[in-house]
């Protein structure tokens, strides 16, 4: 017994030492596993339509953004998103010698996406990213159908309609402290809205795309204690 103690207690001592020195010897980020970072957040921005239309001239190609979402990022090389968006199209018009057609457009939209991370700090972030999108669209106008007797003057509202969209696009964000970030993301959509008639108003704008710009403001937190 009195033999046999010293030696068990060398043993565990030695083991405990080689442990040590075996995790001193493994990169701190892998000892250490990547926060599941969470942003909720807010944008703002502007789009403008490139190229034409399928039935009617183009007279006012930019259009606002207004939308909000969430994107989880399990590792610092990607994230998956869901974001809600509502875009202005921009305005149409046509006059002819019967009649004059003046009308705006606008589009909602749900888009997923997946952010691959160029750069990820706990400061700063360069992405690219891509995603598909559901698309309701709508359209408002007026119409003047002029006659030898008196002119009819009309105005409708149709939609949504149904399309969907590809978008590809760079982003950066930097923190500003307290968890919150400001992001800026360029994309160009790729729009396929149709040229059907949206109820018993007018048609639709054909497949379309905008090049847009938003300003995003988002409150990160990591959720690793309820998704890990």
């Amino acid at each position: 017994m009195f033999f046999r103690t010293p030696w068990t207690l060398g043993i565990a001592l030695a083991s405990l030492a080689i442990a040590c020195e075996a995790r001193a010897q493994v990169p701190a980020e892998i000892i250490k596993s990547d926060p599941i970072n969470v942003d909720v957040g807010v944008r703002i921005g502007a789009a403008g339509r490139v190229g034409g239309s399928a039935n009617f001239p183009i007279v006012a190609r930019a259009g606002e953004i207004v939308g909000a979402g969430i994107e989880v990022a399990p590792s610092r090389r990607f994230a998956v998103g869901l974001t809600y968006e509502h875009m202005g199209l921009g305005a149409e018009k046509s006059e002819g010698k019967l009649s004059d057609v003046d009308l705006t457009r606008s589009l909602e939209g749900l888009w997923a996406s997946v952010r691959l991370f160029l750069l990820s700090t706990e400061r700063a972030t360069i992405s690219l990213f891509v995603g598909p999108g559901l698309l309701f669209h709508q359209v408002s106008g007026s119409v003047v159908v002029r006659s030898n007797v008196d002119p009819f003057f009309g105005s409708c509202s149709g939609g949504p309609g149904f399309g969907f969209g590809l978008r590809a696009g760079v982003g950066g964000a930097v923190a500003i402290g307290g968890g919150v970030w400001l992001g800026l993301d360029v994309t160009a959509d790729n729009l396929r809205l149709g040229d059907g008639v949206l109820g018993e108003c007018l048609p639709g704008p054909g497949t379309t795309t905008m090049i847009g710009a938003r300003l995003n403001l988002s409150y990160r937190f990591d959720a690793s204690r309820w998704l890990r």
